[in-house]
């Protein structure tokens, strides 16, 4: 996924917040699943899972100004009940900040964990 950094993404030293490094790689991960059955408009309609985050981190290797044009790409990991994504961040080719998150598929009804289905798998190969 290609994203511009607007004015709204920087801090007052006009570079990249560094939460909202998490809300770009958040939207990555929201855009990898806008027209599957699986999208997070979809999850929450139906109410039979949810796939909240329970850990995330992030490293910062250069500042990111307003207009700065960068590619997110996502390389995913599977568990029997959860998935690890890490998220690559580049401008012009050079890694300019990375991250990670670790999500689990919980059952809406019961709140226990249940196990990935092969359909969202899919997406990510």
């Amino acid at each position: 996924m290609k994203y511009r950094i607007n004015m709204s993404d920087t801090d007052a030293a006009g570079v990249l917040y560094f939460a909202n490094q998490f809300n770009i790689m958040h939207l990555a991960y929201e855009e990898k699943l806008k027209d599957t059955d699986f999208s997070i408009s979809k999850i929450l309609k139906h109410r039979k899972v949810t796939i909240p985050i329970v850990h995330a981190e992030a490293d910062f290797k250069a500042s990111l100004r307003i207009d700065d044009e960068i590619e997110i790409a996502l390389n995913t990991e599977f568990k029997e009940t959860s998935f690890t994504i890490e998220y690559l961040l580049k401008k012009n080719n050079a890694v300019v900040g990375k991250g990670k998150t670790v999500h689990i598929f919980i059952d809406a009804n019961t709140h226990k964990p249940v196990e990935v289905p092969e359909a969202f798998k899919s997406i990510f190969t």
